[in-house]
């Protein structure tokens, strides 16, 4: 019996020191897997910053709407943006891309005689749009029309509206935006809450500078 169990015990001797996986081969693979997923980053950061060119507004777009009064116009517009994201729990990156498409509209249609009823149908459509390509499940005309707004729009308006954004940008609705390089940040790098901590800051910080 003495016997039997010592041959167990050299069997199993043998297993460790022949196993196919040592300790120094595990750390070398999950720093090689580290080095992958960096290289995948970096790739992916400098792919974003390429693209997201492509995604702003026309240039000296901040000179004009100081030069034709509509930054606060603007910025009343992205709060009900915002607002409306909180309200129907969408994701930042909807909001983000609502936002980017009025941006870039209005740079491209620039106009002297902006009236604010058109600021905010463009709002309403913006935001129309960015839920139909970044969300599951899309909102009616009658929803997505919430408390906050001072004018209301029929459904037609809004579709009609929804048409001439996209012809305007050119069917591009897979926009970069700030918000973009925040969503591929590798949440394996920090403890859970640090790293929801740390996105929440970032975000509140680049909501700030969009307002502004």
């Amino acid at each position: 019996m003495v016997c039997e169990c010592m041959d167990n015990l050299l069997c199993d001797e043998v297993w460790l020191s022949n196993s196919e996986n040592t300790f120094e081969e595990e750390v070398g693979d999950f720093v090689s897997l580290k080095s992958y997923e960096n290289k995948e980053f970096e790739e992916t950061f400098a792919l974003y910053l390429e693209k997201e060119a492509s995604s702003l507004p026309e240039q000296d777009y901040a000179k004009y709407l100081h030069s034709n009064n509509l930054f606060v116009p603007r910025c009343r517009v992205i709060q009900w943006l915002v607002k409306c994201g909180s309200h129907f729990n969408l994701s930042f990156g909807t909001v983000f891309l609502a936002v980017n498409y009025l941006d870039r509209f209005v740079s491209i249609c620039q106009s002297n005689d902006w009236k604010y009823w058109m600021l905010e149908l463009l709002s309403i459509s913006c935001l129309s749009v960015a839920i139909k390509f970044n969300e599951k499940s899309a909102l009616s005309m009658h929803e997505i029309q919430v408390e906050g707004l001072n004018y209301s729009f029929e459904s037609s308006v809004i579709l009609k509206m929804e048409l001439i954004l996209l012809k305007a940008l050119g069917w591009n609705l897979n926009s970069v935006t700030s918000y973009s390089f925040l969503e591929i940040v590798d949440s394996d790098f920090l403890e859970s809450h640090l790293y929801q901590k740390l996105i929440s800051h970032a975000t509140e910080l680049l909501l700030q500078a969009t307002l502004g």
